[in-house]
């Protein structure tokens, strides 16, 4: 992790974490960053730039998000060893799981395996009350609260980019047709259900931004 003075646009100190960091959030002083992998969130103490915790959580962590309680949420994807050579067959594989642990700990509390490697894409809401996941070519939804992944989808497909609009909860979506054709933009209420409305945008949607 880089340490970066955006004034002068210089580096000023760099901190050592686990393998291939994907992603970090910041909270009360610490910033969690998933090593995507290992099967660790390194904690840094921002005051000092050092390494404060290093907690276990599922195999191929790449996301994290912090809830309402203070809990950080830590998605794995997994891992999937291949062949080296044609046909490239699955030698071994982990599944994907989710793992929450509490912010200044340094012990997961919980950890919810799935079934396979194809879960991605941990975002949580405006609120910090729900959790929002794809899997198997849908989205989930699930309450910061829940002991359990849920066992039907929120959204029965996936998309390229996913958000949620923190003035009403109302979601956005993006779906991406390749990269030489117009895209999908569509909107879904927050309770879930037929899409609001949708339109064509541009090559390769994959994000949104609320300003």
């Amino acid at each position: 992790v880089m340490v970066l003075d955006l004034v002068a646009n210089t580096v000023i100190d760099s901190i050592t974490v686990g393998r291939n960091p994907e992603q970090l959030i910041a909270l009360n002083g610490k910033l969690y960053v998933p090593n995507s992998n290992d099967n660790t969130v390194s904690v840094i103490d921002v005051a000092t730039n050092k390494v404060t915790a290093t907690v276990t959580v599922g195999d191929g962590p790449r996301t994290v998000v912090a809830d309402q309680s203070g809990n950080i949420w830590a998605l794995g994807t997994g891992f999937t060893v291949y062949n080296s050579s044609p046909p490239y067959n699955i030698i071994s594989s982990t599944p994907g799981s989710l793992t929450r642990f509490a912010a200044g700990g340094t012990s997961a509390q919980l950890t919810l395996p799935f079934a396979n490697t194809s879960v991605s894409k941990l975002r949580i809401s405006p609120d910090k009350t729900l959790l929002y996941y794809s899997y198997n070519g849908a989205e989930y939804q699930m309450s910061t609260t829940a002991t359990a992944l849920p066992n039907t989808p929120f959204l029965r497909r996936s998309f390229s980019g996913f958000a949620i609009d923190p003035r009403d909860n109302t979601i956005f979506a993006a779906v991406s047709t390749g990269y030489t054709t117009n895209g999908r933009f569509l909107r879904y209420p927050a309770a879930g259900g037929a899409a609001i409305d949708s339109f064509t945008v541009k090559v390769g949607p994959n994000g949104f931004v609320f300003y």
